[in-house]
C-alpha cells in the first residue's frame, strides 16, 4: 500500500528524569530512515486532494473515508528503556477511523537503528485504543534490558525508544474538505504513564489533507470556416473566413483546455511514498481521443493531427472514412492545452460540414489518483461562401396580368440548394422561406411565384408583392423575369447578376 508519512525528531534523553515538561516538541518531518540523524530529517508536505470527492451536503462528505495512511511521529526525546510514557495522536477537523496499528521506532543517539528495528505497541505499551477523537497509546515502554526486533532477534539494550508509527490510520467526517483549501491534520502529546498530568513533550500540529480544486478539462469548438465557392484550382475551395481557418487548407475541428493547477489525489492510498517524499506530482499518463465529425468523411481529407506544446502527434485512425477518428497521445513530459485539426488535401472540392463530437478520455500514471472525467465537446464547421441576391417587386401569383420567375444559376464548382426568403415588399415583414432542389453544375432553375408560394406556405394575396432574399453555398446569380402573356413577351428585370461576391446583391 502506497503511504503518505508523518514524523517528528529531537534530542537524546537518557533517563525519566531528565524530561522537562512540554519544554521539547516534535516536529512534523518526511520520512524517517533508518540510521539518519534526527537533524537531518526532510519537512512533511501534505496532500493535495480533490474537494470533488466531497459531497456539499455535509452528512454526506462526513461519511466519506480519506486514506488508510500511515503517519511517523518521532519524538523529541530518547526513551530509554526504562521511561514508561504514553502517546496521544488527535486529528484537526476530522475524526478519526476506529482501526489502526502502531510500532515503536527504537533508535541510537542521534539517529535511528539500521532498518526493520521496531517493536509492536501491543508488546510495548498496556493498550493500544483507537477511538474517533483520538488514538491512544498507554503505559509503554519499560521494557527493562530487552527491546525485540520485528524478526524476532534481539536489540542492543542500549537502543531507546525514538518515536512511533500509525499505520492503517484513516479519517472521516471531514466534510470541510469540500470547500477548496480546507484542511486536515493531526497534534498530540507525549506524556508520563505514571503522572498523567505530566506532559513530556507536545506533537506540533500539521496537516495531513488540503482540500484542492480537480484537474479540470474543457473541449471547444473549433469555430465556423467559410470556404470559397469560386477558388483556383477550380477543384479545391479554400478557406477564405472564419475562426476555424488555420490556413488556406487546414480547418481547427476543436480544442482542448486542461488546467495545470488542479490536482488528481482521490486519497491518500492513491499517492505513492516516493512521490510524496520528493514532492512530485501526478500527471495525466495518455490521452485517447475520438473525433466523430462529417468533415472527415470528405474525399478532401489528407489528415487529422493534434498540435500540443511539444509538437505534432499523428495518431493511429481507426475507421477514418467512415467520419470516426480515434487515436492516443502518449505522456512525453505532461501535457498543456491542445487543439485538434485537420488537413485537406488542395485537389478536391470541399463539402459543407455540420458541428461533430470530439471525446477526450485520460489514464493516470500507475492507476494512480482520481481519474480526470472523460469530457465531449462540439466540433467546428465548414459552410462554403457562396453568393447572395435580391429581387424586389416580385409579383405574387394573385397578378393575372404579369407575371414574375425567378432564374437561379449555378455556375461554381458543386451542386447545391438555394435558399429563397421571402418578404412583404412594401413592410418587410418575413412571409416564409423556400428551398429549392438542387441546383447542378451551370445548371438554371427557373421557379414561379406558385412555386415560391407553394413551397414557403404563403397565400397569395392581391397587391402584395415579395422581396426575395436567395443565397447558395456556390458561385452563381439570380434573375428577376416578367412575363406578359398576353403578349408572350419576357423582360429581365435585373440591373446587374451577382457573381458570387459575398454579400452581392442583384435588384430590379
Amino acid at each position: 500500500m502506497n503511504k503518505q508519512q508523518l514524523f517528528t525528531a529531537g534530542s537524546v534523553l537518557l533517563a525519566t528524569t531528565a524530561l522537562s515538561s512540554a519544554a521539547n516538541a516534535g516536529t512534523i518531518t518526511a520520512a524517517v530512515t533508518a540510521g539518519q540523524l534526527q537533524s537531518s530529517l526532510n519537512a512533511f508536505t501534505a496532500t493535495n486532494i480533490a474537494n470533488t470527492v466531497f459531497s456539499t451536503t455535509a452528512a454526506t462528505a462526513n461519511a466519506v473515508t480519506v486514506g488508510l495512511t500511515s503517519i511517523y511521529v518521532v519524538f523529541a526525546n530518547n526513551f530509554t528503556a526504562a521511561t514508561k510514557f504514553s502517546v496521544e495522536l488527535d486529528p484537526i477537523s476530522s475524526g478519526f477511523v476506529q482501526s489502526v496499528d502502531a510500532l515503536l521506532l527504537l533508535s541510537n543517539t542521534g539517529s535511528f537503528l539500521r532498518e526493520g528495528f521496531t517493536v509492536a505497541a501491543s508488546t510495548a505499551c498496556t493498550s493500544v485504543t483507537p477511538l474517533t477523537t483520538k488514538i491512544i497509546l498507554d503505559g509503554c515502554g519499560g521494557l527493562s534490558n530487552k527491546i525485540s526486533q520485528t524478526n524476532g532477534a534481539l536489540n542492543n539494550v542500549s537502543a531507546s525508544y525514538g518515536g512511533v508509527l500509525f499505520s492503517g490510520v484513516g479519517f472521516n467526517n471531514a466534510s470541510g474538505l469540500a470547500a477548496v483549501g480546507s484542511a486536515i491534520g493531526v497534534n498530540g502529546l507525549v506524556y508520563n504513564a505514571n503522572n498523567t498530568s505530566q506532559t513530556f513533550e507536545n506533537i506540533t500540529a500539521a496537516n495531513v489533507v488540503v482540500s484542492a480544486a480537480p484537474v479540470a478539462v474543457t473541449v471547444g469548438s473549433g469555430g465556423t470556416a467559410t470556404a470559397s465557392a469560386s477558388a483556383t484550382p477550380v477543384a479545391f475551395a479554400y478557406f477564405t473566413v472564419g475562426s476555424g481557418a488555420i490556413g488556406i487548407t487546414s480547418v481547427q475541428l476543436a480544442y482542448v483546455d486542461i488546467t495545470g493547477t488542479g490536482v488528481f489525489a482521490a486519497d491518500l492510498t492513491s499517492i505513492a511514498q516516493a512521490d510524496a517524499a520528493n514532492g512530485a506530482t501526478q500527471t495525466i499518463s495518455s490521452i485517447q481521443v475520438t473525433v466523430t465529425s462529417s468533415e472527415l468523411s470528405q474525399p478532401a481529407v489528407q489528415s487529422l493531427s493534434v498540435n500540443t506544446s511539444a509538437g505534432i502527434f499523428n495518431g493511429t485512425v481507426a475507421n477514418f472514412s467512415a467520419g470516426v477518428a480515434t487515436f492516443s497521445i502518449n505522456n512525453q513530459a505532461g501535457f498543456t492545452s491542445f487543439v485538434v485539426q485537420v488537413a485537406f488535401s488542395g485537389t478536391t472540392a470541399l463539402q459543407a460540414a455540420s458541428a461533430g463530437t470530439v471525446t477526450v478520455a485520460f489514464g493516470i500514471g500507475s492507476g494512480q489518483g482520481q481519474a480526470v472525467p472523460t469530457v465531449t465537446g462540439k466540433t467546428g464547421s465548414i459552410s462554403l461562401g457562396g453568393f447572395a441576391a435580391e429581387l424586389n417587386t416580385f409579383l405574387s401569383s394573385s397578378n393575372t396580368a404579369f407575371s414574375s420567375f425567378a432564374r437561379i444559376h449555378n455556375n461554381g464548382i458543386i451542386a447545391a440548394v438555394a435558399t429563397v426568403t421571402v418578404r412583404n415588399d412594401a413592410t418587410g415583414a418575413s412571409m416564409g422561406v423556400y428551398t429549392t432542389a438542387s441546383i447542378a453544375t451551370n445548371q438554371t432553375l427557373q421557379i414561379s411565384a406558385k412555386d415560391i408560394e407553394t413551397g414557403a406556405g404563403i397565400t397569395p394575396a392581391a397587391g402584395v408583392n415579395y422581396t426575395l432574399s436567395i443565397a447558395g453555398a456556390f458561385s452563381g446569380y439570380a434573375q428577376h423575369i416578367i412575363f406578359n402573356p398576353a403578349t408572350g413577351q419576357l423582360a429581365d428585370l435585373s440591373s446587374f447578376r451577382n457573381r458570387g461576391a459575398a454579400g452581392g446583391v442583384t435588384t430590379p
